[in-house]
């Protein structure tokens, strides 16, 4: 199923249905919900579409929001499946950063389209750790 993903949100041609309404539901909702109508979509920034399929999106249209106000390039658009409750597939487009990553079970998992090398593990002694207080 999963590698049918992609194609079939490409191959969307009109809104999922006569009512639809840009001010109300997002365009990776409506480009989700015209490929898998009977799927729940959910969202950060509102999306909420309920499904009778087993198959969940999560999606984050603007996932570091913080850093895309301020002109960074470490922003992105994710989209996740799970299926019947467990992850199963997800993007990440990160468009100043001209990336693509594409993973899921049973994928290898890419950058631009090119496989990914498998890491050997996280090393916790590289992890950035930040907080802010904004009044």
């Amino acid at each position: 199923m999963f590698p049918t993903v992609g194609q079939n949100l490409r191959s969307y041609q009109r809104p999922p249905s006569p009512g639809w309404n840009p001010g109300r539901t997002s365009f990776l909702t409506w480009r989700i919900l015209a490929a898998f109508p009977n799927d729940v979509v959910i969202g950060e920034e509102g999306a909420a579409h309920q499904g009778s399929s087993g198959r969940l999106w999560v999606i984050d249209p603007i996932d570091g929001t913080f850093n895309f106000v301020r002109g960074s390039d470490q922003w992105a658009v994710s989209i996740g499946l799970y299926e019947n409750g467990q992850p199963g597939f997800g993007v990440i487009h990160a468009p100043a950063r001209r990336q693509i990553l594409v993973g899921g079970i049973g994928m290898v998992t890419t950058l631009n389209g090119a496989p990914m090398a498998l890491r050997s593990g996280l090393d916790r002694d590289r992890l950035p750790v930040a907080s802010a207080f904004i009044r």
